[in-house]
C-alpha cells in the first residue's frame, strides 16, 4: 500500500512509520525540513515532500494515488486549530476524489482527552470506551473533538475515516521519557498536585501496531490507544523511583511541575479511566500490558 504520513518526523508518527515500512508499505512523508526527511530516507528508504500543514497544494499533490493518510502531527499555539483544520480539509478534498475509484483511509490522530474527566460526577469506577461522549472534552482540546466529527462525517463505502485517540505514550522518547530524564537530572521524582489523578498509557510499539492493524483491516471509526490499565500518578511516582533508584519526591503546582518535567505534568491534572474496546475487538494485541508491569523492562539501566 502507498501511505502518506503527516507528523512522521515526530515521536508517535516516527514509530508508526518504521513499522509500516517494515511491513512492506510504500511510505511518503511530509516534512518541514530537508535535514530530517533526508535522514529518514537514508534510514528507511522512504520518499518525502517538503512543506507544512498550511501548504494545501503540496499536500493534495502528495496524497494523490495513496491508499491511506496517517496524520499524527500535533500542533500547539494560537494557530493549532487552524493548521489542523487546513490539513484535514486538504486530505478530505483529495480523499473524496480517490474514493471514487478505490478505498481510501484517513487516520486522524486526536487525543484521549477528548472524553475528558471520566469521574465528572464523582464515580471514580467508570471506565469509558470509544462510544463515550466528547461533551466533556478537556477545554484546551475542544477543537479536536470538533475536528473528529468533521473527519468521521466523511464515511462512505470507499472513504474510511478513522479517529485515533492516543493516551500517554511511553518508550523510546516522548513526554514520559522526558519526564524521567528531568527527574534524573533533578535527583528527585517530581509530580503535579496530590498525585491522586489517574491517567492512561500505551507503549509506542503498541500504538504503532494498532495503526498498522487498522490499515491492514481497512477499518473505520474511533479507536482508543490505551493499554486498559489506568494508573494513578502516585503509582507512576513509584515506577519512576524503581527506574531511577531515587527515593526523594516533590509535589509541585502546575506551572512549577510543567517547568520541571515538561508536558507530562499536564496529564496529571484530570481523572480518566479508559479502555480501547473497539481496538481490542479489531484484534489488537498489546505487548506491553501496563507501565507498572513493564517500566523496568522499557527503561533499564537508568540508575
Amino acid at each position: 500500500m502507498k501511505i502518506f504520513l503527516v507528523g512522521a518526523t515526530g515521536y508517535i508518527g516516527g514509530g508508526i512509520l518504521r513499522l509500516l515500512v517494515s511491513e512492506g508499505n510504500e511510505c511518503v512523508i511530509l516534512s518541514r525540513t530537508e535535514e530530517k526527511a533526508k535522514k529518514l530516507k537514508e534510514e528507511l528508504g522512504i520518499e518525502y515532500v517538503i512543506g507544512g500543514m498550511a501548504d494545501d497544494e503540496i499536500v493534495k499533490k502528495a496524497i494523490a494515488g495513496c491508499d491511506a493518510v496517517v496524520f499524527t502531527a500535533m500542533q500547539f499555539g494560537e494557530k493549532a486549530a487552524e493548521l489542523d483544520l487546513n490539513l484535514i480539509n486538504a486530505v478530505i478534498a483529495t480523499g473524496r476524489e480517490i474514493a471514487k475509484t478505490k478505498k481510501f483511509q484517513f487516520i486522524y490522530t486526536s487525543t484521549l482527552w477528548a472524553v475528558g474527566n471520566t469521574a465528572y460526577d464523582g464515580n471514580e469506577e467508570r471506565v469509558v470506551d470509544e462510544d463515550f461522549t466528547t461533551e466533556r472534552c478537556v477545554e484546551m482540546f475542544k477543537w479536536r473533538a470538533e475536528h473528529e466529527k468533521l473527519v468521521l462525517a466523511e464515511k462512505t463505502e470507499n472513504f474510511l475515516p478513522v479517529v485515533l485517540r492516543p493516551s500517554w505514550v511511553y518508550g523510546k522518547g516522548g513526554y514520559v521519557t522526558m519526564a524521567i530524564d528531568k527527574c534524573k537530572e533533578a535527583g528527585k521524582i517530581i509530580y503535579n498536585g496530590d498525585g491522586k489523578s489517574v491517567l492512561n498509557m500505551v507503549h509506542i510499539d503498541d500504538i504503532s501496531a494498532l495503526v498498522a492493524l487498522i490499515i491492514k483491516k481497512k477499518a473505520d471509526g474511533i479507536f482508543h490507544a490505551c493499554d486498559g490499565k489506568p494508573i494513578q500518578i502516585l503509582e507512576i511516582v513509584e515506577c519512576f523511583k524503581k527506574i531511577l533508584g531515587i527515593e526523594e519526591t516533590q509535589s509541585l503546582n502546575m506551572p512549577e511541575s510543567m517547568n520541571a518535567i515538561g508536558a507530562f505534568a499536564i496529564g496529571q491534572t484530570i481523572y480518566q479511566k479508559a479502555v480501547g474496546r473497539r481496538s481490542l475487538e479489531l484484534g489488537w494485541e498489546i505487548k506491553y500490558p501496563s507501565f507498572k508491569e513493564t517500566c523496568l523492562q522499557v527503561y533499564p539501566n537508568y540508575k
